[in-house]
């Protein structure tokens, strides 16, 4: 286990590096691309649609310029949250049939490929969620939850390891799925509580809100990061504790499947 996760690190550390080694401004696109993605949303959402956020007007000026930079602080703590969900699991579907000479080797612990995944997307997640606590702390004044937040981090990245396994060696087989994780995921942003929060939402699209099991970590963490109530959020004092244990299950279900399907990589890629 410990030499999964030193070659994971290595991995993910190959991976970042690899990414941006040619762009101007380097890991600095961690920060902006999902800076600008925000921005995009609170314009279409925030100024078009009228969308606000139930405390946001008790700290800002109903209609200013304070109001629109806490709807899209908010907007993009959530959105941080599923791009780290939507790009590892994309990136799961492709992570042993693009990396066919290592899983070849009959030595090389195959689950680091996807561990280091997940590191590399949870640096991704932290730099974002940084950004949204300097906002929360310098524009508003507010102390973030910082305990709330490590502990969310943690298990986002114990489900979605779970999640990436359980795709990775599906997918190897099924290589549909390649194909079409990324439309789903595209999907799913739109049942996902990003733009809107999850009390306010009823009906079909309330019920489908409830099943995605991204819900409660983006609804969490932005609680955490402005130093809300869980019970804003809709949900009670037990969700953490039955979400990291549902978390820890999927975790668990996702080695051991893994484990099952893995002695085929190589004849498959």
């Amino acid at each position: 286990m410990n030499g999964t996760v030193s070659i994971a690190w290595v991995l993910a550390r190959r991976e970042l590096r690899a990414r941006y080694r040619e762009s101007i401004l380097g890991l600095s696109w961690l920060l902006i691309l999902p800076l600008l993605m925000a921005s995009l949303y609170t314009l279409v959402f925030w100024g078009v649609f009228q969308a606000r956020w139930p405390a946001a007007a008790e700290i800002a000026a109903p209609g200013g310029a304070q109001q629109a930079l806490m709807f899209g602080a908010k907007l993009f703590a959530g959105l941080s949250v599923f791009q780290f969900f939507a790009d590892l699991l994309s990136r799961a579907t492709r992570s042993i049939t693009d990396n066919a000479p290592l899983v070849k080797r009959l030595q090389f612990p195959v689950a680091a490929l996807v561990l280091g995944q997940v590191i590399s997307g949870a640096v991704s997640l932290c730099i974002s969620l940084a950004c949204c606590v300097v906002v929360a702390s310098a524009f508003f004044g507010l102390s973030p939850n910082f305990f709330l937040l490590v502990i969310l981090i943690f298990v986002c990245c114990v489900i979605g390891y779970g999640f990436a396994l359980i795709l990775a060696a599906l997918s190897t087989y099924l290589r549909d799925l390649q194909q079409v994780t990324p439309a789903l995921m595209g999907a799913l942003l739109f049942v996902s509580p990003v733009f809107y929060p999850s009390s306010r939402v009823s009906g079909i699209l309330g019920t489908l809100v409830e099943l995605n099991p991204l819900s409660i970590p983006i609804e969490l963490t932005r609680a955490a990061v402005f130093s809300e109530p869980i019970a804003v959020s809709g949900y009670s004092q037990s969700t953490l504790p039955l979400y990291s244990f549902v978390a820890l299950m999927i975790c668990g279900f996702g080695i051991w499947f893994f484990g099952r399907l893995k002695s085929g990589f190589a004849d498959l890629i």
